[in-house]
């Protein structure tokens, strides 16, 4: 396991449910994803995912971590394999994330050394993820099936639920997630402007994703929270 000094469990969910927001970073080359990750902390969004189909993605975790210790909540997505668990906690992962649903993955075992955010998408696999043990649950691809309304319909008659909506979720519409009550949101391309990460303009990335934090901080001061 990682050595870094970091938050236990609960306060990596603690700090996942009150920034509200996932970077969720995909790249083909490790040192692309190490920058994205980077210009995401750097903007303020300190949750950041991983996922397992960037190469050496295990570095990658073990590298942000390095670089912003407690200033960082780095995890692992796209996991399906128990494997993959054990190589992303052995790089130190803080929440582990699935894209869905299978009764072949068992996470029992590993449930208290990390937070799982668990893919799911109807109701009954929403139950079926929190049945499994996740502490959040991803609603993805969310973008499918209604956007926020369908976050509010399935809160509705289940509000303890915990769920992260992810899949085109986006600068103008994010906020409306919270809203109907999400837990927080997964974002991942509309975080990072393809042309910009192309063209290896990380400071301008950088600036782009603080345009989320100032939305939701606009939104929190309005509301009184």
């Amino acid at each position: 396991m990682s050595t870094i000094d970091q938050f236990n469990k609960t306060e990596v969910l603690e700090l996942i449910s009150k920034t509200q927001m996932i970077a969720v970073v995909r790249a083909s080359e490790p040192e692309k994803a190490l920058k994205l990750g980077e210009a995401a902390v750097k903007a303020g969004v300190i949750a950041v995912e991983i996922t397992a189909t960037v190469p050496s993605y295990d570095k990658v975790v073990t590298q942000l971590q390095a670089n912003f210790g407690n200033s960082a909540v780095v995890g692992v997505g796209s996991i399906l394999s128990t494997k993959q668990i054990e190589i992303a906690l052995d790089a130190g992962a803080q929440f582990i994330v699935t894209p869905a649903v299978s009764t072949g993955l068992v996470i029992s075992n590993y449930l208290a050394e990390s937070v799982f955010i668990i893919g799911a998408l109807t109701p009954s696999e929403i139950l079926y993820a929190e049945h499994m043990g996740a502490d959040l649950v991803k609603v993805f691809p969310v973008n499918a099936v209604g956007g926020s309304s369908y976050i509010r319909s399935i809160l509705e008659p289940m509000p303890w639920l915990k769920l992260v909506p992810t899949g085109g979720v986006n600068l103008e519409n994010f906020v409306s997630f919270i809203h109907a009550g999400a837990t927080c949101v997964g974002l991942g391309s509309s975080l990072f402007p393809k042309d910009l990460v192309q063209e290896e303009k990380w400071e301008e990335i950088s600036r782009h994703i603080a345009k989320f934090g100032v939305r939701l901080d606009e939104t929190r001061d309005s509301s009184g929270e």
